[in-house]
């Protein structure tokens, strides 16, 4: 090679741009993911007091980079579950509800600090049994409200939440809910992250019920305190109908209690 070549060749070597350590801080996130996110909220119910609820939300997450690098994580719901310290009443959501959940998209921001690598996100809002560009962006308080969506299409307002109490039976209770999600963890290898998960906003309202008594609406206190978020990598290809076996529910939580239970889509 001659030498103005390899002085050619020195100079695009000198001028070269290193990667970014943004480019490369997370890089190997990208693929599947068992997603679990617990939420626990407090409410001072009639007659019973205080009631302490921990939501499971069982989710499918794919990360990947975007055109321009950035990376993004989208998920989609496989099971939801719910167990409180009052166990006079059951809930549970049915396949419909978890159908309901659609598709979420976001950002994922990793940043490389000296105790790990820190990831947080802010999870895109959840609208359930309403339209916000319907309504105004208010969420609708009466079953004939504007906004107001058949989100399970199962012929009620909202989406149907089960309950299960003694001398009623199964009841169905129709409500609508608007939430957001904030993640705030580290990584603990290479294929677990965990974290906190702090619900930035939390609303909902019960529309109806099939027994009236239980069409009740209590004020919701988050207790960020003690909820969570984990996620698991687990191989590309997998659904949500064998996620269980192929990662299973981490003991002591609420989906591990109801595991096999027929919420999954």
């Amino acid at each position: 090679m001659s030498t103005p070549a390899l002085a050619g060749l020195a100079a695009l070597a000198l001028h070269a741009s290193p990667a970014r350590a943004e480019d490369t801080v997370g890089a190997d996130l990208v693929g599947s993911w068992r997603f679990d996110v617990v939420v626990t909220t407090r409410a001072q119910v009639p007659i019973l007091g205080e009631a302490v609820v921990e939501t499971h939300k069982v989710m499918l997450a794919t990360v990947r980079r975007d055109p321009a690098g950035a990376l993004r994580q989208s998920h989609v719901a496989c099971g939801m579950y719910a167990r409180s310290n009052r166990r006079v009443a059951e809930t549970w959501f049915p396949p419909s509800f978890v159908a309901a959940m659609h598709e979420q998209e976001y950002g994922l921001q990793v940043r490389a600090e000296a105790a790990g690598e820190h990831v947080s996100a802010t999870v895109s809002p959840v609208h359930l049994g309403w339209d916000p560009g319907q309504s105004g962006g208010v969420m609708p308080r009466q079953a004939d409200a504007p906004g107001v969506v058949d989100g399970d299409r199962d012929g009620q307002p909202g989406v149907t939440v089960h309950v299960r109490a003694p001398l009623f039976g199964q009841v169905s209770v129709y409500v609508v809910q608007h939430s957001v999600t904030a993640l705030d963890g580290w990584r603990h290898d290479p294929d677990t992250i965990r974290g906190s998960a702090r619900l930035a906003r939390l609303e909902q309202r019960a529309l109806g019920a099939s027994n009236p008594l239980f069409a009740t609406n209590v004020p919701l206190a988050p207790d960020d305190d003690r909820s969570w978020f984990s996620m698991r990598r687990v191989p590309e290809g997998t659904t949500c109908l064998d996620l269980d076996r192929v990662e299973a529910p981490e003991a002591g939580t609420p989906a591990s209690e109801r595991a096999g239970a027929p919420t999954s889509r």
